[in-house]
């Protein structure tokens, strides 16, 4: 009974958390306007990674021009995440080589796929330049 009860609970939290990520991509994307053939979305957050990785796939399938960057400290760690749609990615852009550069300056490192990547690092003080470094690199790719 008290597993029954446990296994219902994780349920609900997951579909509460599933639903907070749903409206939190809603938010974010309707207030990044398309600028320079991104849907730029760069930003520091005090969310988990798994919502951050989640909220990144759930802003993906909504446009193929997304660029999100977000930066996130979980105790005590910096780590930044890079989300790219389609069409970014068709202009030559690989997350996983972006994020492996910015987080140089977080004295981190990490990797991934084209379009997705995260990356670690020791020093929380250097966030915002990791992530104004991806953007950087980002922008300076997509044409």
């Amino acid at each position: 009974k008290m597993l029954e009860s446990n296994e219902q609970l994780s349920k609900e939290v997951e579909t509460m958390r599933r639903e907070q990520v749903a409206q939190w991509a809603e938010k974010i994307a309707a207030s990044a306007p398309e600028r320079n053939g991104m849907q730029l979305i760069a930003m520091q957050s005090d969310r988990r990674p798994d919502f951050v990785k989640d909220l990144a796939y759930s802003l993906r399938s909504r446009s193929p021009r997304l660029v999100f960057v977000m930066g996130t400290v979980c105790e005590g760690k910096p780590s930044l995440t890079v989300m790219l749609g389609d069409e970014i990615t068709a202009c030559g852009v690989n997350a996983g080589a972006v994020v492996r550069e910015a987080a140089k300056l977080m004295q981190g490192g990490g990797g991934g796929q084209n379009f997705f990547a995260t990356a670690g690092g020791k020093n929380p003080e250097g966030l915002q330049a990791a992530i104004d470094k991806a953007v950087e690199l980002i922008a300076a790719q997509v044409k």
